[in-house]
């Protein structure tokens, strides 16, 4: 092996190379007759490992000069990739902050036009006892008839939406919130789950819908939005 160090670095590898395939020719041609040929086989087969050895040795620093220049690579891609990345964040959350406030003001306005009906309707019965009291049954009937239809009807109030841009779309994905590390019980119905498991826990809400109480820890939906390209 000195004699090899010895050597310009091609040198070396040639003679790896070469080492290997007299190796494999000496190996495929043997035979075991005799308690001698056992032991020269137990020989070979150290020699064998001993130049296994020797390849793994030569290969050691290019292959952690390697592994450094990919870990520099992907250090400086991800450098060049986090403003993007942040950026897209941003604008995701500006979209789905959009759209979540016109779906508010759309509650909003239902919630208003379920209020109205609900007044009419308290209006028209009021109207009905009135009726009665004045001796008009039939006014009576009548407006009892309307606020039991008013209070029937569909709320059908213009609602906002937010616009769907094309390649876009939204999914409620469960999440978890470590509420008191301590208070996380060691299995839950039959999973493990502590030392806490955030991924079993996500499992767990997904499962159940997020209605199974892990002391501890508390699940909530969180919108998110794909955007294809």
């Amino acid at each position: 092996m000195n004699a090899l160090t010895q050597r310009p670095t091609v040198d070396i590898e040639q003679q790896l190379i070469s080492d290997g395939r007299a190796f494999l020719t000496s190996a495929q041609a043997l035979t075991i007759v005799t308690a001698e040929d056992y032991q020269r086989a137990a020989d070979v087969v150290r020699q064998i490992k001993a130049r296994q050895q020797a390849v793994t040795n030569y290969w050691q620093t290019p292959k952690a000069s390697a592994k450094a220049a990919h870990q520099a690579l992907c250090d400086r891609e991800k450098q060049m990739l986090q403003p993007l990345v942040e950026a897209e964040k941003a604008v995701k959350d500006a979209i789905l902050g959009y759209k979540r406030t016109v779906e508010a003001e759309a509650a909003r306005q239902r919630e208003e036009m379920r209020r109205k009906q609900q007044e009419e309707a308290e209006r028209l019965l009021q109207a009905a006892v009135d009726a009665e009291a004045a001796g008009d049954l039939v006014g009576s009937e009548t407006n009892v008839a309307m606020a039991q239809m008013v209070s029937d009807m569909k709320v059908t109030a213009p609602m906002q939406t937010a616009p769907v841009a094309v390649g876009t779309s939204t999914r409620k994905v469960w999440r978890v919130r470590v509420t008191d590390e301590k208070a996380v019980p060691i299995e839950l119905a039959g999973v493990t789950i502590r030392p806490v498991d955030m991924a079993v826990l996500v499992q767990l809400a997904r499962t159940t819908k997020g209605t199974i109480a892990v002391p501890g820890v508390e699940f909530y939906q969180e919108e998110q939005l794909s955007v294809r390209q």
